[in-house]
Order: C-alpha cells, then structure tokens, then sequence
C-alpha cells in the first residue's frame, strides 16, 4: 500500500483563500448595482490588507536586528567569523551582521541524548555555566583555533558577558 504525507500549512493556502472569497464576493453581488460591488471588493481587499499593517508599525525592530547592531558595534563586521552557543537554525543576526558562523558550541550529553516529539532541539546554552575555568580556557582556545572572534549565546549569559540590548542574547570576545 502506498502512503503519502502531505504538509498543509496556513501560509500555503492563505492566497488562494483571498482569492477564493474575492470570487464569492463578486458572484454574491452580481446582480447588485456596481458602486455598491465595487464597495464591497474595496472593502474586501482592505481586510485582506489589515494583517499586513503591523508591519508597519511594529515599535521595535526585530530581535535578530538589535543583536546584529550589537555585534557590529563591538567590531564584528563583515568577513568576520563567530561561533554561537545553542541552536543556530534561527541565528538570523548573522547575516544581517555580516559576520560567518564557524563553529556550534553543543553540551555533548544533551546533543546525542534522543529528544521526542521534537528531534531538532539538542543543542541549548544552559551549560556553559556549568563548566569550570579549565573546561572555559579549553573551550576558547578550540573556538580560536577554529578561527571564531566571538562566543554568541541565547538564554542566561555566563558572568562577564556583554549583553546585547533586550534581545536575550549576549556575546564574548575571543580576541
């Protein structure tokens, strides 16, 4: 037997949907005069719009903006290699820094430790504050060899670290 899996997801059908409900409302008002069709299809599309205005006044920028801004002005700019602590799969900021990750800093034991239902969650930053000075001088000297400037991590910054802004992220340098 012969089985497929199909994903749907909202932002798959979203278009079609507008589409599918300007097409009701101009059947609906077929028979009705054409200013008042023509009102309705403006006031269609205008709902259609609304979701697409909180862009527009969105009061702060993104997150992965202000930790881009927080690494160039310690410095790290274009060409310039990091290393990040946790999941870099939504590490946004460093290709609006300009910068390149070269290495991913994973607790070993999380990392191969099986995780269901959610397989891609292994790599978190919590245990960086567990591990002593000689682990630490280890860990940067392995992050420098591998050619990283800086140490950025999510979630709670080991003492010293510079936070950057209200992002959650913060960032040692390795230079």
């Amino acid at each position: 037997m012969l089985m497929y899996l199909v994903h749907v997801d909202f932002r798959y059908i979203a278009p079609f949907l507008a589409l599918l409900w300007l097409f009701l409302f101009e059947n609906a008002c077929a028979g009705v005069s054409p200013r008042f069709r023509t009102a309705v299809l403006a006031a269609a599309g205008c709902f259609m719009l609304l979701p697409g205005l909180r862009i527009l006044v969105r009061p702060e920028p993104p997150e992965f903006l202000e930790v881009a801004r927080g690494l160039n002005g310690m410095g790290l700019h274009g060409g310039d290699t990091i290393a990040v602590s946790g999941d870099s799969f939504d590490a946004f900021y460093a290709r609006a820094a300009g910068v390149r990750i070269v290495a991913q800093v994973c607790d070993a034991g999380a990392f191969w430790a099986p995780h269901f239902p959610e397989p891609l969650i292994r790599c978190e930053s919590g245990f960086l504050n567990r591990m002593n000075a000689g682990e630490l001088s280890v860990l940067w000297r392995d992050l420098r060899s591998a050619g990283a400037h800086a140490l950025v991590v999510r979630g709670e910054p080991p003492a010293g670290w510079r936070v950057l802004g209200k992002s959650g992220y913060s960032v040692r340098m390795l230079d």
